[in-house]
């Protein structure tokens, strides 16, 4: 930590004094006149000139120490400062150059100093007429057109000056896409294509302009400039179709009635009594009298406020206000109304949008100056803030966020509660929710909370005398338990879940309600006596960590000996059967399996894009560790030479569906084999906001609990235990499935970037675990398999682990070579063998040389205490992983150590109920989470921490 520390000040240190440089030197060339000898400034030029490449390797640097926006902000200033102080200093130098020349004489061309390996002229970085493109696929015709004429398609501009401008012109989601690539020559083109890639999406565009032209805003009144407003938006969108090849006014009389539906009553009229009685109307037809109709509305208007313009001017203001905050009003519940008009930027009379000088600046101007005025960036006036009843939105809590790692998005809206109580809400973020027993899902936009409301059910009900029909799925089945609510779906969305079908439970009982995540209760239960009466709110939600509350309640599950039901869903069946009906071997044994899709895979958009960008980061954060960049290189490589992964030949175009994965990598320093691992990102979402994990199935859980299977594992005298070597990618996946499975890699930073599929199984894939398990059980199922091969097969696997044995040697070792035999014939070899018997471990390969087998191997949670087998004992012995030393010792600490207690078997006992009972002690002094203990509590837990020690 101190290491980083010292490099991120050195860095800065020097990136300072290299900024402090640019402005020395901008302050010398503003200060020159242009009569002066220009020769100093030659020379103070080249100079500064090499600043560029020493500022670039510190900026990547400190980028891979911190990655924060305010980082990348630092590098686009200085960009701009730099390239801004070059172009006034060469304007200079060429004016004087042309005055020395002769006539007919060339002007000599000055190259850009900079990484790019285009020599062009460097010329001055002026604002261009091109409107800011922010993501939104309506803008991207006109800004790709205005582009590429002013900009890309201009050879007198150098590549490194195009990738400037195009920055300078990018915000929100497009600007983000490329903010982290360096500014050179070489990263424009992959800029550029970044960009076209993402919104260059005929579909997209098509369904964008569709849809604006579908919800384009309603006029209740007559109302000259708003129905100008409609009409141009109205031909935008229709000329944009065009362009795509799609005409609206074939649509014909879909299309008419869209636009007639959005007209004031006046203006139906007028078009009613004009239209052609017996026949449809054209498209054109309507779009005629709506432009003379505008004519007609706007003369009548100019007039009237010609007899009365100033006071006009205060009751206008007040409505356009008034009128912003109705179409907003989704966002917005309180406006502000001013009688006396006064410009906050020239404070002359007349609102800011009408101020010349407001309206003279660039958009980043505008942005820049509204910001600074404290203006609202919707309406432009200050005094008031967004307001949002909590009935209107959604929400998730700061928890969930955090697991599901969403990019938040900068937000500030005040959420009315009951009474009037305000809360602040600062982020919000876009998710799906999806049911966990169908295919139904959903895209919501999410207002973030650190907390939504208390525990729900305030207390535990006794659901034992309820008699729930079995062929009915509950949305959540352990409903009857107090839980944290991290997610309240609001109204929006509330009808979209509800389907038919409700009754209820008993007289005077709670509802069961027919939904789209499944049946939901709720209602009144008589039987719990409480003072609050209150709602269940049910969501079900998978994540891989667990918070303090949730390994308290896994610590106290431990020794509970219930019956682990496996609830099979009828999504698990689908995806069995789907198993079923298209595994296949090939020549060799081996297994093929296709990719179980629901029926919304047509939904999965582009991905392209995501996974350039962040193989791109990937790739800078490995060569600031070229050991690292080694491993991974050594792993990439020896996935394609084991045919796992085939590169896909540039010739052959993109195919409509197709998937990207990102991918990055795990280090586990404690493995004798593979300390560094390649894994993917299934989950990374497409521009639809759906994932490939999104539209596959998971699967059901085929293998018996870790816990059953350790117990038959102790009933053997002659014990011994393998696993699988890369057992997903024993097994391929159907070739018309690997395009959904494809990456980018390349072995050499100054090679082409090259895509490849994956030809396997892929870890990061959500039903990469079932088709594994069901690839080795349907191994199991073949008639030359003898049973006890079978049985271990079926029941002594847990994933790709193997844990066996037998009563005698000769039986172990016949187990032994069979499972090695039979395995083999479907392409699945045992590796890593340990035993209790030494005999056991003759004539195989690879024995494991490391005795201590772990049996943690299904838990994700850390553990304080971990299980294992001594395989020379032949003992299950306790590691014990202690906490850091922490001086303040409170609850919180004591009980998230506590809670990694791991004990499936109950062998520790004693020492576990040491824990519990000082766990009770603490519930019973009612001390806060983050309270300094008493001595006597101190004490408990140093003594009992030194004891685990002994």
């Amino acid at each position: 930590m101190a290491d980083k520390e010292n490099e991120i000040l050195m860095r800065t240190t020097r990136r300072g004094q290299i900024k402090a440089q640019i402005t020395k030197f901008q302050t010398y060339v503003s200060s020159l006149a242009d009569n002066d000898n220009l020769t100093q400034l030659k020379l103070r030029k080249e100079k500064i000139e090499q600043c560029w490449e020493e500022f670039n390797l510190i900026q990547n640097g400190l980028e891979a120490l911190i990655d924060s926006a305010e980082q990348r902000q630092y590098r686009d200033d200085f960009e701009n400062a730099y390239f801004s102080v070059l172009a006034e200093a060469e304007d200079k130098l060429s004016v004087q150059k042309y005055a020395n020349k002769q006539p007919g004489a060339e002007i000599e061309n000055i190259s850009i100093p900079s990484q790019s390996t285009v020599s062009a002229p460097l010329i001055k970085m002026r604002p261009l007429e091109i409107p800011t493109f922010t993501g939104n696929f309506e803008e991207w015709s006109t800004f790709q057109d205005l582009f590429n004429s002013m900009v890309h398609l201009n050879s007198n501009i150098a590549e490194v000056q195009k990738f400037v401008y195009l920055r300078m012109y990018l915000s929100g989601e497009a600007l983000g896409m490329v903010q982290n690539l360096a500014t050179n020559a070489a990263n424009y083109t992959v800029a550029w294509t970044m960009i076209t890639t993402r919104y260059n999406n005929r579909r997209i565009l098509i369904q964008s302009h569709t849809k604006a032209i579908y919800e384009l805003e309603p006029i209740y009144k007559e109302s000259g400039w708003r129905l100008r407003a409609l009409t141009n938006n109205l031909n935008m969108h229709m000329q944009a179709l065009k362009a795509q090849g799609h005409d609206p006014e074939g649509w014909g009389a879909l299309l008419l009635h869209i636009i007639l539906i959005k007209l004031d009553p006046s203006t139906m009229r007028k078009w009613e009594s004009i239209a052609t009685k017996d026949e449809l109307p054209s498209i054109a037809d309507l779009v005629k009298f709506l432009q003379e109709r505008c004519q007609i509305l706007e003369a009548v208007e100019n007039t009237k406020n010609l007899s009365s313009r100033y006071n006009q001017q205060s009751r206008t203001s007040g409505r356009n206000q008034i009128e912003k905050n109705v179409q907003n009003s989704k966002k917005i519940n309180s406006f502000v109304v001013t009688n006396q008009m006064q410009c906050y930027m020239c404070k002359q009379p007349h609102p800011i949008y009408g101020c010349k000088e407001f309206l003279s600046l660039s958009t980043a101007e505008r942005v820049k100056q509204v910001d600074k005025l404290k203006l609202c960036r919707n309406c432009l006036k200050n005094g008031h803030t967004d307001i949002d009843s909590g009935s209107q939105s959604n929400f998730l809590t700061e928890t969930i966020v955090q697991r599901l790692g969403k990019k938040k998005i900068k937000i500030n809206k005040s959420i009315v509660g009951i009474n009037e109580v305000i809360n602040q809400a600062s982020y919000q973020i876009k998710a799906a929710v999806q049911s966990r027993i169908n295919t139904f899902s959903v895209n919501m936009d999410f207002l973030i909370l650190p907390k939504i409301t208390g525990m729900l059910p305030t207390k535990h009900i006794n659901k034992s005398d309820w008699s729930i029909p079995s062929n009915i799925r509950l949305a959540d089945p352990t409903f009857s338990k107090p839980g944290k609510i991290d997610m309240l779906i609001g109204a929006d969305t509330y009808w979209e879940l509800m389907r038919a079908g409700n009754f209820r439970l008993y007289d005077g009982g709670p509802f069961l309600q027919n939904t789209a995540l499944g049946w939901v209760i709720s209602g009144s239960v008589p039987e719990c006596e409480s003072d609050v009466e209150s709602i269940a709110c049910c969501v079900a939600s998978d994540y891989d960590y667990m918070n303090i509350d949730e390994r308290i309640e896994a610590f106290w599950k431990i020794e509970d000996c219930s019956d682990n039901v496996i609830d099979i869903t009828s999504e698990d069946e689908i995806c069995r059967k789907h198993f079923n009906d298209n595994v296949a071997n090939d020549y060799r044994g081996k297994y093929i399996v296709k990719l179980p899709f629901k029926n919304n895979v047509e939904s999965l958009g582009e991905s392209y894009t995501t996974a350039l960008r962040r193989f791109l980061s990937l790739e800078r954060r490995l060569m600031k560790n070229p050991q690292r960049y080694d491993q991974y290189k050594q792993f990439m490589n020896e996935y394609e030479q084991l045919n796992h992964m085939e590169i896909v030949p540039n010739e052959i175009d993109k195919p409509v569906k197709s998937y990207y994965l990102p991918h990055t990598y795990v280090i586990n320093e404690s493995s004798r084999t593979t300390k560094l691992r390649v894994v993917f990102d299934g989950s990374c979402k497409t521009d639809s906001g759906l994932s490939l994990n999104d539209v596959l199935y998971k699967g059901p859980v085929l293998q018996d609990d870790l816990i059953l299977i350790v117990i038959r594992f102790r009933t053997h005298r002659y014990a011994f235990s393998a696993d699988i070597k890369k057992m997903y990618r024993q097994i391929w996946v159907d070739s018309n499935d690997r395009d959904y499975q494809r990456i980018l890699w390349r072995d050499k930073i100054n090679e082409p970037i090259k895509t490849y599929r994956l030809c396997t199984v892929t870890y990061g894939t959500v039903p990469a675990s079932f088709l594994s398990v069901a690839c080795l059980q349907l191994s199991a199922s073949g008639s030359d398999v003898p049973s006890d091969i079978s049985q271990i097969i079926l029941n002594d696997f847990c994933v790709d682990d193997c844990l066996t044995g037998a009563a005698s040697i000769p039986q172990a070792i016949d187990l032994r070579d069979g499972l090695i035999r039979h395995l083999n014939n479907n392409g699945f070899e045992l590796d890593k063998w340990t035993s209790n018997n030494s005999n056991l471990l003759k004539n195989i390969p690879n024995p494991n040389e490391n005795s201590i087998y772990s049996l943690d191997m299904s838990d994700k949670v850390i553990k304080t205490l971990g299980l294992f087998w001594d395989a020379v004992t032949d003992c299950f012995v306790y590691k014990v992983h202690l906490p850091e030393h922490n001086n303040r010792i409170t609850k919180r600490y004591i009980l998230s150590n506590i809670a990694r207690l791991f004990d499936p078997l109950g062998l520790l006992g004693p020492v576990i109920v040491v824990a519990k009972l000082l766990m009770q002690l603490l519930w019973k002094q009612k001390i806060n989470w983050d309270d300094d203990l008493s001595i006597e509590i101190k004490n408990k837990w140093i003594n009992y921490i030194n004891d685990l020690k002994k």
